[in-house]
């Protein structure tokens, strides 16, 4: 059953290391922009044999969604979302 990724922390050292949450708002010189999903690669999974995690925002000027970061071979810790989603039936 896939999961939802709320939160991702990177590097080995976890009180240190670089964090990513979904749903947090960048601004750089070019372009604002906010972190949508974080998605498990799992092709690469089953390719490589390695841990590939892809990093999608969605542009602020044109609603824009794109891959912003990959991250792959690294200590990467997760954190998901604790609400399960509610499938209506009809």
């Amino acid at each position: 059953m896939f999961e939802q990724i709320r939160k991702i922390t990177i590097g080995s050292d976890m009180k240190n290391g670089m964090r990513y949450v979904v749903g947090t708002k960048h601004k750089t010189p070019g372009a604002h922009f906010t972190l949508t999903s974080i998605v498990y690669d799992e092709r690469h999974w089953i390719k490589y044999g390695t841990l590939k995690v892809d990093l999608f925002i969605t542009m602020e000027s044109t609603g824009e969604e794109t891959i912003w970061k990959s991250f792959q071979d690294m200590p990467i810790a997760f954190e998901y979302n604790l609400k399960k989603k509610v499938y209506e039936t009809t």
